[in-house]
């Protein structure tokens, strides 16, 4: 079996900057509810902002239909800056944006929506598709990236930008949901933005136009919604949910008899993985490796596609199986 010392005092759980559970956000009176974000837009090309915060974040709207179209699946993106780290001047905004789709985009219908509350398309901005995944061509050059789908402001003059910026994503191709949309370049960046007219205190060389970037996230993207030990007789149940998993192969489950000493894996083979990106699942193992009266610690781990493990080391259970419950069965 294999071994691990798990260090109660480091950080190995999902990490805060990505979240799915949805929420909703006002822009200019209008409150949009999105079902996936925020999504942290952190690196820039400029050192001196490089440090680590959010200067954009990017929201999914799984449904948003807008009546005059056609297709039968319709998404909104949508993209603001975070004008406590970057200060607005008189033309702040998004000029140009990038993000992948894993199929072929010219399948899709892709528009800038004019304003909040607004279905209006905003015909100054054009969309330009420069990157086929499912023929790694390279389609134009204006882009950065490259990216699969690229809108970018065409009044010439970075006059026309967006505060926030919505774009729409139509396509009658069956099954894609908003996670199809979630796809790494080959910088492995998800999304990417061009922000200019700002000011930044923390930045001593007068940028104010920068390109911000959203890394592929280092930890495996479980979110994790319960996991508890259940004394069974002279068993353990083991239950745990997630609300959401993103490449993730299955789970192993730790054991020890003390809090802060080894912990060793208790399922013989891997607990597959029956979530999805859009929604979790439940599970459960039986423990029956266990003595009565006797106290027992246990940690959950997850496997992505790749091999990596994510320990959630910041919910860690325990249970006694006790006579009385073995009496009781």
């Amino acid at each position: 079996m294999k071994k691990i010392i798990f260090c109660l005092l480091a950080v190995l759980c999902f990490s805060s900057a990505v979240a799915y559970a949805g929420g909703s956000i006002t822009f200019s009176g209008t409150t949009y509810n999105y079902d996936y974000g925020p999504f942290c837009i952190t690196q820039s090309n400029e050192d001196c902002l490089g440090n680590g915060q959010c200067f954009a974040s990017a929201y999914i709207v799984n449904n948003y239909t807008i009546p005059s179209r056609t297709e039968a699946y319709q998404f909104l993106v949508i993209v603001a800056p975070n004008t406590s780290i970057l200060q607005p001047l008189s033309n702040y905004g998004i000029e140009r944006f990038g993000l992948n789709y894993n199929g072929n985009p010219d399948y899709l219908k892709i528009s800038v929506l004019k304003a909040p509350g607004k279905d209006d398309i905003d015909k100054k901005w054009k969309l330009r598709v420069n990157y086929d995944p499912t023929t790694n061509a390279i389609k134009g050059s204006r882009s950065f990236g490259p990216f699969g789908v690229f809108v970018y402001d065409d009044s010439k003059k970075g006059n026309n930008t967006k505060n926030p910026l919505l774009l729409h994503i139509a396509t009658d191709v069956a099954d894609v949901d908003v996670f199809d949309f979630y796809i790494q370049n080959k910088q492995k960046y998800i999304f990417a933005c061009h922000i200019i007219d700002f000011s930044n205190e923390d930045c001593g060389l007068g940028t104010s136009s920068a390109y911000f970037a959203m890394p592929v996230p280092e930890s495996t993207l479980i979110k994790l919604d319960s996991f508890n030990a259940k004394p069974q007789g002279n068993s353990v149940t083991l239950v745990w949910s997630t609300i959401s998993e993103i490449d993730n192969a299955g789970f192993h489950i730790y054991r020890s008899e003390a809090l802060d000493e080894q912990y060793e894996r208790i399922n013989p083979w891997m607990i597959p993985a029956e979530g999805s990106p859009i929604s979790g699942a439940s599970y459960k193992f039986v423990d029956r490796g266990v003595k009565l009266w006797k106290k027992y610690y246990y940690v959950l781990e997850d496997i992505d596609i790749n091999g990596n493990a994510t320990a959630h080391t910041e919910v860690i259970v325990s249970a006694m199986p006790r006579l009385i419950d073995y009496l009781a069965q």
